[in-house]
């Protein structure tokens, strides 16, 4: 009603006279009750058939970010989380090969843990150590304080101008949509995430007394496609951080991976692929995981 009449009063006054208020009524009338079944219908079921060839999952970085597919990557605090995601970050941006293997594509890191001078620092150090020049530009949002709710609608706006097709939240905790235990609060989230970007990355938090699996109802990590936990290592002033895949959808779980970061007084100074003697208690994880004949060939 309200709508019929205010949109009758910015008519010119000869189309008021020609189409009366209750006219306009009427047809607003017809118009909500014959759109309903139209909308259903866009909902209604369709018969799919099975591709008859072949095809392998399509990485934006592989194996960790699958293309159309959400992943959340988790750890208790100093697991280098957000040094690991802005690696990612930049590695899918510039479309490089080390140290993770990255297929060129938009990215947009959405930050709401950390302030703006603490992720540039990061950003030109990271850019150094990947062989970028330190000032190499990377699209972010800097929001700290504010929460993935508060942010949503400049997150989509800047998807659609930018073109990005794999977007990094720092971090899920911060989603803002209400309790992390909450099954409804976890659906919501993952469906706010799926529907801003083509595929994603969350940062989550584990347990303060297990750090075996995410904090936040179960149904965050039924959303999610891929399950990473990080796992780390401290040597003198090298970090080795292991990304220990704990749930696949559609493909074989990868072994524990692993990449060093070296710091220096400034921050990170060099990253490199470690060998078994660097980090020696992650390579034994990744050698018990194995089953104890990787852990007898490692031995030997």
């Amino acid at each position: 009603l309200r709508l019929a009449n205010s949109a009758h009063k910015l008519y010119p006054e000869a189309l008021r006279i020609l189409y009366s208020s209750d006219q306009l009524k009427h047809d607003l009338d017809l118009f909500a009750t014959l759109i309903w079944p139209k909308w259903v219908e866009t909902l209604a079921p369709s018969r799919y058939v099975g591709l008859p060839e072949r095809i392998k999952p399509e990485f934006a970085l592989e194996p960790y970010i699958v293309r159309g597919g959400g992943t959340i990557m988790f750890g208790p605090p100093e697991r280098m989380k957000t040094m690991t995601a802005m690696t990612m970050a930049i590695c899918i941006d510039a479309g490089l090969d080390f140290p993770f293997t990255a297929k060129q594509a938009p990215i947009l890191y959405v930050n709401l843990e950390r302030p703006d001078g603490s992720i540039q620092r990061r950003l030109g150090d990271l850019n150094r150590a990947l062989g970028l020049t330190p000032d190499r530009p990377l699209l972010m949002l800097n929001a700290r304080g504010k929460s993935l709710a508060d942010v949503e609608e400049g997150i989509a706006k800047a998807v659609k101008e930018e073109g990005v097709q794999v977007g990094f939240l720092d971090s899920i905790s911060r989603a803002g949509y209400g309790d992390l235990i909450d099954n409804r609060v976890a659906n919501q989230t993952i469906d706010i995430l799926n529907g801003l970007f083509d595929s994603w990355v969350g940062i989550a938090h584990s347990p303060r007394n297990d750090a075996t699996h995410m904090f936040g109802s179960m149904h965050f990590e039924a959303g999610a496609d891929l399950i990473i936990q990080l796992l780390t290592e401290y040597n003198d002033n090298r970090i080795g951080v292991g990304l220990q895949v704990v749930k696949a959808n559609d493909m074989a779980r990868p072994s524990l991976s692993t990449v060093g970061y070296e710091f220096d007084d400034y921050g990170v100074a060099r990253i490199w692929a470690p060998s078994m003697s660097d980090f020696p208690e992650l390579m034994a994880l990744n050698s018990a995981r194995g089953g104890l004949g990787e852990e007898i060939k490692q031995y030997l």
